[in-house]
């Protein structure tokens, strides 16, 4: 039934997204990874939350670099079924060589993400011990880690695979690439241990940074709003808004203010109220000074929130489908390549790795919109670019 309906509809789709939907996205991906980890450098690298970030676009472009390359073989495979068949060594064995080392970046980048929101959350709930416990070379220690991991878990699915010549017309000797008898088993480990097990604690871990970031959070701004106006709120909102009354007062010098209130003097009254004037005005300053302080943390911090969140929310978004095919295939062993639910599986697998490459693609859009310094480096390169060009012409 699955593949009497299906067989047209899947080569449509399939030809849809190998040479149009999956090209963009790839190239895309590659584009924005390499901006963003370019950005970080630029930034510096002498911070353990920069690092964190460079080595994740460095992962995350492994990913979409090495599932080009597979993409490209796909491409030339149904497109060039004449030149590839000649050939001595077919683009599909290149294809599956690829896929399972973009896999060991995946992995690695889903752990980084998690990795970084744990330690985005340490730093918000012990601020005082958190440059001591994450420094940057311990930092980067826990990165290489990370990717030793992912390559040691992904490395038996490999193992179990290896070159061999077979003869075909014309004493033609073809490479190809086989399976050992425990290659299944390895894969199936890989689908419920690196897939779901390892992917699954890294989104819990995210969401219970995320928890506790916001409690930690929202606690530290009830103390400060108290300690500059004598007024606790439950609300970060409410923090906020009880110092934007004082924002226009505060960006005017004292100097201004202070001539704005002699406008409505008499000139005598101007000599003999100057230092008055001042006084008050300085106080006012420094008290408007305190609570505006206070404010751009609070701004902060709920940009550090906002960050978290969206990360998190577009992991578990573009992760998910990845995840869920994994561990329904090795429930349901119909669903998989060549049973009858085969060519469901072609088109869930296809949709899943384009998400998978959405997800580092659409990084370099939060970095842009939730950290400041990402975002002044990058308007000044695009500035610079710019200024290039309309000299150049």
């Amino acid at each position: 039934m699955d593949s009497q309906i299906s067989d047209q509809i899947l080569s449509i789709f399939n030809n849809t997204l190998y040479f149009c939907v999956r090209p963009v996205v790839l190239v895309l991906g590659v584009a924005t990874c390499s901006f963003s980890a370019y950005v970080f450098y630029r930034m510096g690298l002498n911070d353990s939350v920069r690092v964190s970030f460079f080595v994740l676009c460095i992962y995350d472009l492994g990913f979409v670099l090495m599932s080009s390359v597979g993409a490209v073989c796909i491409i030339l495979n149904i497109g060039f079924p004449q030149v590839t068949s000649a050939m001595t060594f077919n683009p599909f064995y290149v294809n599956n060589i690829s896929y399972w080392c973009a896999g060991i970046f995946y992995h690695s980048s889903l752990m980084t993400t998690g990795f970084i929101s744990g330690v985005r959350c340490c730093c918000v709930a012990i601020p005082f011990k958190f440059r001591k416990v994450f420094s940057t070379k311990r930092t980067a220690a826990a990165l290489l880690i990370i990717f030793i991991l992912s390559c040691t878990l992904q490395l038996p699915v490999v193992a179990t695979q290896y070159v061999s010549y077979t003869r075909v017309k014309n004493n033609l000797t073809k490479i190809v690439i086989l399976s050992t008898s425990n290659h299944d088993i390895t894969v199936a480990v890989n689908d419920i241990l690196n897939r779901n097990i390892l992917s699954w604690i890294t989104m819990a871990v995210m969401f219970i940074s995320l928890i506790v970031m916001t409690a930690k959070l929202k606690s530290s701004v009830e103390f400060r709003l108290l300690a500059t106006t004598g007024h606790p709120s439950t609300s970060k909102l409410s923090a906020i808004c009880c110092c934007s009354k004082y924002r226009t007062e505060q960006l005017k010098p004292s100097s201004q203010r202070l001539f704005a209130n002699l406008r409505t003097q008499n000139l005598d009254d101007k000599i003999q109220n100057d230092s008055r004037i001042i006084s008050k005005s300085d106080h006012r300053e420094g008290g408007t000074r305190k609570e505006t302080k206070s404010t751009l943390e609070n701004l902060r911090e709920l940009q550090l929130i906002k960050s978290v969140a969206l990360i998190t929310v577009m992991v578990v978004a573009l992760a998910l489908p990845f995840m869920v095919y994994s561990l329904v295939r090795r429930l349901m062993p119909q669903f998989n390549a060549g049973n009858i639910y085969g060519n469901l599986f072609s088109v869930i697998t296809t949709l899943s790795a384009v998400c998978a490459y959405l997800n580092s693609a659409l990084n370099v859009f939060i970095f842009y919109c939730c950290n400041t310094k990402f975002k002044a480096v990058a308007n000044d390169i695009f500035s610079c670019f710019q200024n290039s060009r309309s000299v150049k012409q």
